[in-house]
């Protein structure tokens, strides 16, 4: 099994929780078992691509999604954030706020592509939300503007 860093699916928030370290501490951290390969010095300072305004958010969860069906693997596991993961699913309004309930604690859900497009847009295939329903997930929204 290959274990990518993926700097572009970090949370989507500049709060000290959720901001990375610096490629040289990883490395010593994961010495063997992680390819850091996508991680560039200063991934972590949440500017340019790595802003965490909605713009940006949306455009790096599209690049995510273009990288990941890009991929010669058939499934893909990616361990991501539950704010940034909305920006990926594609459930988030203009303003950037969540349009549907919180991911729950190492929640798993499948996705398939859904076009050919630069967005490479994707939706959660039908065993996937049967999984999670009557699990009670509440709407919660979280607004970036208040961070």
């Amino acid at each position: 099994m290959k274990v990518l860093a993926l700097p572009i699916a970090e949370e989507a928030s500049d709060a000290p929780c959720d901001t990375g370290s610096d490629i040289e501490i990883l490395r010593k951290e994961f010495p063997e078992k992680v390819d850091f390969e996508y991680v560039k010095s200063g991934w972590y300072l949440h500017e340019g691509e790595y802003a965490t305004d909605p713009k940006a958010l949306n455009a790096r969860a599209a690049k995510l999604r273009r990288f990941i069906r890009g991929r010669p693997e058939k499934e893909i596991v990616l361990v991501t954030h539950g704010f940034f993961a909305h920006f990926l699913t594609g459930d988030v309004d203009e303003e950037g706020k969540q349009t549907t309930p919180w991911w729950g604690e190492t929640e798993l859900r499948t996705f398939r592509f859904v076009d050919d497009e630069e967005a490479a847009m994707i939706e959660e295939v039908e065993e996937s939300g049967a999984r999670r329903e009557g699990k009670g997930h509440e709407l919660i929204v979280n607004d970036p503007r208040l961070r």
